[in-house]
């Protein structure tokens, strides 16, 4: 299965601490929230000519992604997460089945994406 996603924020922009009751406790940010519903939206969109896959455990799958950058700054890892948990519980079960990970980074100021192959090993 091939998609072609939104790129993601940056990681630090991801999740916030809040204190409640004086225990801190570590939630998505808004800016997160809205990048998993945009990668739901574009996932949807994708695959709607198709049955939608849904991979279960215990299938373990590979994935090949290309992210597409809007400038020449942050790190590959940062995108990564946001990615596979924008996909958990939407293509696949948990980011726990990925057994195999091919990533590449390249830049697209014009239209920044990520583009993933999701394939069961």
């Amino acid at each position: 299965m091939k998609l072609i996603l939104p790129y993601p924020p940056a990681l630090n922009r991801m999740y916030r601490s809040i204190v409640i009751g004086g225990h801190s406790r570590v939630l998505l940010s808004k800016e997160a929230r809205k990048y998993k519903a945009n990668v739901s939206d574009a996932y949807m969109a994708e695959t709607a000519s198709v049955a939608r896959p849904f991979f279960k455990k215990p299938l373990e799958l590979y994935l090949n992604v290309t992210f597409y950058r809007p400038r020449k700054v942050g790190d590959i890892d940062g995108a990564l997460k946001g990615l596979l948990d924008a996909l958990q519980g939407l293509a696949f079960e948990n980011d726990s089945q990925v057994k195999e990970l091919h990533v590449w980074r390249d830049d697209d100021k014009a239209n920044p994406r990520v583009e993933v192959t999701i394939n069961p090993f």
